[in-house]
């Protein structure tokens, strides 16, 4: 049995023991593309959203190339930081291809919501968009559906975090291709689904909570402090490093808790 607390104290010596090798790490593929980011949110329509979206978006794979390199580091920590970083170019594209079929499946069970409205006539431009005006009517039967089987798709998004929770780590661990990683994370969540998923929800609490008073509370005050500041005046900036501090910890705390989580869950299996 998977003992969730021995876990995190593991966790806990680990980034201790390993600060030096992790921050390097950390700091390169984690905070500066996740810094980056929030000022391209907080520029709002001051940057182009197409050009936006292209840049967060490449600014993913540093950060996925990052989490994977800590997750190998915590999964063997005498190996060093230079083989952590060879297995996490090495796996890469293997985890990439991996997530995109999560994602594609997930896309694909949410079709239904969107072929719906498109048959029902919805304006789907005008429905989605961001202006401010009247937006189309839906009628009762159609939102009824749209919100059970919106539950339904949500329900299931949940469970797919939660089961191939440990697919960062599964990737780096052993070798073998995207189905057998895939196969092996979603069998070592087995019996610990409940547990993880507590997890998953406690450490997004800690983060959302950590970022909107970030946000808030230190926007609020730059603005009070230079109302007619542009889209990347320092004040922006400061509060885009800051969020990009308590995303990194995040990142950097999850990849070693899911690493010792794999290890924890793998010598369970063995003893049995």
């Amino acid at each position: 049995m998977v003992n969730m607390g021995n876990v995190w104290d593991r966790t806990t010596e680990f980034l201790s023991d390993n600060l030096g090798a992790v921050v390097p790490i950390a700091l390169l593929t984690i905070f500066v593309p996740q810094s980056i980011s929030g000022a391209i949110k907080l520029a709002g329509a001051a940057v182009a959203p197409g050009l936006g979206q292209a840049i967060m978006l490449a600014l993913l794979l540093p950060m996925l190339w990052g989490q994977l390199a800590i997750a190998a580091l915590a999964l063997r920590p005498d190996a060093g930081r230079s083989v952590a970083q060879s297995a996490a170019t090495r796996h890469f594209l293997r985890y990439l291809l991996a997530i995109l079929i999560l994602f594609a499946v997930l896309v694909l069970l949410f079709l239904p919501i969107v072929l719906a409205l498109v048959a029902s006539g919805v304006d789907l431009a005008a429905l989605t968009s961001a202006t401010a005006g009247p937006k189309p009517d839906i009628s009762p039967a159609m939102a009824g559906f749209i919100g059970l089987y919106g539950l339904a798709w949500l329900i299931l998004a949940v469970f797919v975090s939660v089961r191939f929770s440990t697919l960062l780590v599964a990737v780096v661990a052993a070798e073998g291709g995207v189905v057998a990683a895939l196969r092996r994370s979603f069998a070592l969540s087995r019996g610990i689904a409940w547990k993880l998923l507590g997890v998953v929800l406690l450490f997004g609490l800690v983060v959302g909570v950590a970022s909107i008073a970030v946000t808030s509370v230190f926007g609020t005050l730059f603005r009070f402090l230079d109302p007619s500041a542009g889209p990347f005046s320092i004040g922006s900036i400061i509060v885009a490093i800051l969020g990009g501090l308590v995303t990194t910890a995040y990142y950097v705390v999850q990849s070693s808790f899911m690493a010792k989580v794999y290890l924890a869950a793998t010598s369970a299996r063995e003893v049995v």
